[in-house]
């Protein structure tokens, strides 16, 4: 038995470490992304068409209060350091 359980285990995932540098700047870190509720919106009417349950009742609240804000359906830039 125990040379079953052996043979299946697996070696140790290595860990890497990132350490900063005196060279890093801020510049580095620097992201620049978009975000928008659109994808999520129509991820939600596509859930809708298939089920007819109680999920569909939160579904449509969700896509009725989120396309109330029309803000919240055009894609937002986000620029962090």
């Amino acid at each position: 038995m125990l040379e079953d359980i052996a043979t299946t285990t697996r070696p140790a995932k290595k860990v890497k470490v990132l350490a900063a540098s005196q060279d890093t700047t801020d510049e580095d870190f620097f992201i620049d992304s978009t975000i928008s509720f659109r994808p999520f919106i129509n991820y939600l009417k596509e859930k809708l068409a298939g089920c007819c349950d109680s999920r569909s009742r939160i579904y449509k609240d969700l896509i009725e209060k989120l396309e109330a804000e029309p803000a919240l359906l055009q894609p937002w830039k986000i620029i962090t350091c």
